[in-house]
């Protein structure tokens, strides 16, 4: 039995994903849909009507095959101007805006070959990531990551960027996370649920939050922000530990 989505476009089939991902939830099992990604646009299939949907993605298809993932929402797919998603109610979503100025500027999306972006869905911690390699390299070196917990209230998730791993591959067992090196390294996401679960060799923890006040209010419209409020909170002791903060704007 052959389901055809639309053959005469020109264009390969890069990527087909479950609705529901890697959940085995009663409603999955039972889930009929699924994504089907090619380099320039996305099809819905139902495999029990056969039915075959195309969904206007104005030309975002998955050039970047290996980084199609689940979210709560949907499926999360990126190419070379952004990262995108199909909700469950088969739109499509522009979900990189927040990170539109990185994505051009501080990675090498633009010019990378289109198998080294890979994305994963880390069910334990509700955290979708993409690898992809920093302006300069040409292998993953920055991984975004994408919490999408407040999903399940309707609101939209947390974006963060790590620069201290460069995995190629990932996947899941027995509810491990496990990621790959190009030196030929298997990983292990460690969970032993401590307080704090880290080696280390003493160095300092350096994270940058950068804000853009375009970003809020009334987007595309530039404010004045008298100051910024950040909360650091710790759950084990730190007596030992120093927290330094400083600014800078650009």
């Amino acid at each position: 039995s052959v389901i055809d989505v639309n053959p005469d476009d020109g264009q390969e089939i890069r990527a087909i994903i479950n609705f529901y991902g890697d959940t085995f939830s009663s409603a999955a099992q039972q889930e009929s849909r699924l994504v089907v990604l090619k380099d320039r646009d996305v099809y819905m299939v139902n495999t029990e009507t056969r039915e075959v949907q195309k969904i206007e993605t104005m030309g975002h298809g998955a050039a970047f095959w290996r980084s199609a993932c689940t979210t709560q929402d949907g499926i999360m797919y990126a190419d070379r101007e952004g990262i995108y998603k199909i909700n469950r109610q088969g739109q499509w979503v522009y979900m990189g805006q927040p990170l539109g100025r990185f994505w051009n500027k501080e990675t090498a999306v633009a010019a990378c070959e289109p198998d080294i972006p890979v994305g994963h869905h880390d069910s334990r911690d509700n955290r979708a990531m993409l690898s992809v390699p920093a302006t300069g390299d040409d292998a993953s070196t920055l991984q975004v990551v994408y919490d999408h917990t407040r999903e399940r209230g309707g609101a939209p998730g947390s974006w963060t960027v790590y620069d201290n791993f460069m995995p190629v591959a990932w996947t899941e067992h027995l509810g491990k996370t496990y990621h790959s090196t190009r030196s030929g390294l298997v990983m292990v996401e460690r969970n032993s649920g401590n307080n704090s679960d880290y080696r280390d060799d003493n160095t300092d923890y350096l994270t940058t939050v950068k804000f853009r006040i375009s970003d809020m209010g009334v987007l595309g419209k530039r404010k004045q922000v008298p100051r910024i409020t950040m909360e650091f909170e710790s759950l084990g002791e730190i007596d030992v530990t120093t927290l330094a903060v400083s600014a800078s704007i650009d």
